[in-house]
């Protein structure tokens, strides 16, 4: 997937980061060049321009990402500005941050997908959030390097053994268990339908449509296995 946002500040940062290590592309951009210089290295591709101008704006592949996210801080004006001349540029879906009911009653009556308050959710919640289509359910960090992913079966799997996709060997990552959509009673007596997790995989268990792989590694691991698997 493909994304553009706007002001590199705690939140924009903290988006562009994880969106870059899982894989995505992402466009950060900045008014501010020493914060383009500083994240170059951590999101896909960074730009310093000046977002208050329309034309600037319209130089940008808007209509060829899937989301434009408009993190900017305490700058109302410039925030609803952008919002206004991402819809007339053709966005296919627009974030944006509100710090404020007046922003926020603002952004609703412009009209876009999600509006965002830091103050309530966390960067990664929003991430999911614009990524609901991506196939990843779920991301748990546990340090600086390594994460749990929960991520709906690639297509190409479905059918496979679990020896034979090896996903250390070839992905270097460790598949921990399975989750698998099956039918069973609820406490009522109920016959439903839901996710079990498998407790003890065999490798010889094939993989089945609509399984959910649980995953351990690296996130630079993870985004190579999404890139190879595309």
């Amino acid at each position: 997937m493909k994304f553009i946002i706007i002001g590199l500040g705690t939140l924009g940062y903290s988006m562009a980061r994880i969106l870059t290590e899982q894989g995505e592309d992402v466009i950060g951009i900045d008014s501010n060049l020493s914060k383009v210089e500083q994240y170059k290295n951590d999101i896909s591709s960074t730009i310093c321009m000046n977002v208050k101008e329309y034309h600037p704006l319209s130089s940008l592949p808007i209509k060829d990402v899937d989301a434009v996210i408009v993190a900017i801080g305490n700058d109302m004006s410039t925030s609803i500005e952008v919002v206004a001349y991402l819809k007339q540029l053709g966005a296919k879906k627009i974030y944006a941050r509100s710090n404020s009911p007046v922003e926020t009653a603002i952004l609703q009556a412009i009209g876009i997908d999600k509006i965002m308050n830091p103050s309530e959710y966390a960067s990664e919640i929003y991430v999911f959030d614009i990524r609901a289509t991506s196939g990843i359910e779920g991301m748990y960090q546990l340090d600086n390097t390594y994460r749990i992913y929960e991520v709906i079966i690639p297509s190409i799997f479905i059918g496979q053994e679990i020896n034979a996709v090896n996903f250390e060997e070839n992905f270097k990552m460790k598949l921990v268990t399975i989750k698998r959509k099956t039918q069973y009673k609820n406490i009522f007596g109920k016959e439903v339908s839901g996710y079990q997790i498998i407790p003890d995989i065999l490798p010889d268990m094939v993989f089945q449509e609509e399984d959910e792989l649980v995953l351990f590694g690296t996130a630079k691991n993870f985004a190579q296995m999404k890139k190879t698997l595309s």
